[in-house]
């Protein structure tokens, strides 16, 4: 993708509380990164825990928690530019400090005393109305009261209710940046389904996404041939992958291409034992 952000007096740091290896690997981070970095209006950076120094200039620190230990990079980053662990030690000329991902939306409270908000559920369409707000540049009063108003935002000196925002799933989410320093080297990701039916009481992942969801054929075999301009790793990610109407589909349609000739490493992220059959094999293992 390319950036089409224009540059403006609003800068957010985009912080993943690892190391760079890992959070080149996470699709959701990248992702809000891309959308950021399309819009116009604020300057974005990313930061990882071996370069925690954000810019002297940013408006707002974002972190993208995906693991419970995550929050010994959020300390780590936070210390590192001496800034206070507690949102009531901070002062108005501090950036504001926000989270999301599935940590944050699996428990907030944990987290409450740390952010001056949170992101509740699904992010891609409401980080777009939050950075709509943010670039404004108002003062942290105004802005979170702004942010209040949201759905899917959890502001904790405010005792309301929040809901989970729950996205229809249209625009096939994909990795918008390959990198040799990726922990998964230079491999294209596409999120096929979001959400599980089998409701494992073991698992978060399932419970989380709720209710299942899954991206049209045509836009994931859009999202396939993408990749595979720029490389030969393509990785389907979800839950509960063989539950798209039209996973024997996809599949056969990698296993063609790898028959006719295209050098293709094909990535699953999670099968169920009784959703394996021949062609999948083939095109694993070809």
């Amino acid at each position: 993708y390319k950036s089409n952000s224009l540059k403006s007096d609003y800068y957010l740091s985009m912080a993943y509380p690892a190391c760079e290896a890992f959070a080149l690997s996470s699709l959701g981070y990248l992702w809000l990164y891309k959308l950021a970095d399309e819009f116009n209006g604020i300057n974005v950076e990313k930061i990882y825990t071996e370069a925690p120094i954000i810019n002297k200039k940013s408006n707002a620190i974002s972190f993208s928690m995906s693991f419970d230990f995550d929050f010994m990079g959020v300390f780590e980053i936070l210390e590192k530019n001496k800034l206070n662990f507690f949102a009531k030690d901070r002062c108005k000329a501090d950036p504001l400090i926000f989270a999301g991902g599935p940590v944050i939306t699996t428990n907030p409270e944990p987290y409450k005393k740390f952010f001056d908000f949170m992101i509740i559920g699904d992010g891609e369409n409401l980080f777009i109305k939050i950075l709509e707000i943010l670039k404004l540049n108002l003062s942290k009063e105004e802005t979170l009261m702004k942010l209040s108003k949201l759905e899917g935002v959890y502001i904790p000196y405010n005792s309301t209710k929040v809901k989970k925002v729950t996205e229809n799933l249209k625009t096939v989410i994909y990795t918008p940046i390959l990198s040799e320093k990726s922990y998964f080297k230079n491999t294209f990701i596409i999120e096929v389904a979001r959400g599980c039916m089998n409701r494992c009481a073991f698992c978060t992942a399932s419970y989380l996404n709720l209710p299942f969801r899954n991206y049209e054929y045509s836009k994931i075999i859009e999202a396939i041939d993408l990749g595979l301009k720029y490389t030969n790793k393509i990785a389907l990610l979800g839950a509960q992958l063989s539950a798209h109407p039209d996973f024997d589909k996809i599949i056969t349609y990698i296993k063609n291409k790898i028959e006719q000739g295209k050098e293709i490493e094909l990535g699953i992220s999670s099968l169920r034992t009784d959703s394996i059959n021949p062609e999948l094999i083939k095109a694993l293992v070809i």
